[in-house]
């Protein structure tokens, strides 16, 4: 298990400029392909929940399903807002330049999420 953990984390490190360099367009195209993932394969995802924590399919759809396709719709209603520079004044050693803050990646963080819920994220 650890190594598994270690070996994905290896594998995000390794892809890390790919998605750096990731469009918004792009972004926005695999947010979609997620969420089409998860409402064809709702089933199969209940079915795996309740075989390995006995949760029921309505429990899985109200702690799980629901909240992270809520997430992803979030996200794509905001993300060309969020990955779009934002202006800031500049200071006054620069007067008479613009500023603005650019949002980037930075790097690649192992999230460890609670047992009991397996699928969910936010």
């Amino acid at each position: 298990m650890h190594q598994d953990i270690l070996s994905n984390f290896e594998e995000q490190k390794n892809s890390q400029q790919k998605f750096k360099e990731m469009g918004f367009k792009e972004r926005k195209l695999q947010l979609k392909k997620l969420l089409h993932e998860i409402q064809l394969h709702t089933s199969e995802i209940e079915s795996a929940l309740n075989s390995d924590y006995q949760k029921s399919s309505e429990e899985t759809k109200l702690t799980e399903i629901y909240p992270t396709i809520r997430a992803i719709k979030h996200i794509l209603s905001h993300l060309e807002s969020w990955m779009n520079p934002t202006k800031v004044d500049a200071t006054l050693a620069y007067l008479g330049t613009t500023s603005e803050i650019i949002y980037e990646p930075k790097g690649v963080c192992a999230i460890i999420a609670p047992w009991n819920y397996p699928f969910y994220w936010s």
